[in-house]
């Protein structure tokens, strides 16, 4: 069972894909817990837009979209904000390798495949990307 002073669970009901093991934090209260849920909800709407589009340059739009949504939620949740822990690789229609990626969470490696719609045209012409990125064929 989770405890918050500020929370309760007919609130967390509402939102249930946040992390409850982070309100044992106890500047989490209700306002910036509906902020987190709100940001949630948000990205779940770009992450349906995506799933309905073919568009590499839309897709990378949409991705830098849920970027900026998890720099907010790090802020929220008192983190610092660092893009070495984004699950950056979870968007839709990613087809970068999930399990070797969600292993380098916290470094600067990351594994892109060439099949990848949105990660691999981003990286195009980014000479310091290539420094730390193995590239798979699919």
């Amino acid at each position: 069972m989770f405890k918050n002073k500020y929370i309760e669970q007919s609130d967390l009901d509402k939102f249930p894909s946040i992390n409850v093991t982070f309100f044992r934090f106890p500047y989490i209260n209700k306002k910036t817990f509906y902020k987190i849920g709100k940001l949630h909800l948000k990205r779940f709407e770009i992450y349906d837009l995506m799933k309905k589009t073919d568009s590499s340059q839309r897709l990378i739009q949409l991705s830098k979209k849920v970027t900026k949504i998890e720099f907010k939620l790090q802020k929220l949740w008192g983190f610092k904000a660092n893009i070495k822990f984004h699950r950056w690789f979870d968007v839709p229609k990613c087809k970068c390798s999930k399990l070797d990626n969600e292993e380098n969470i916290g470094s600067n490696f990351k594994i892109i495949t060439n099949s990848c719609p949105i990660h691999q045209l981003h990286l195009q012409g980014n000479r310091y990307a290539k420094s730390y990125i193995r590239r798979y064929k699919k």
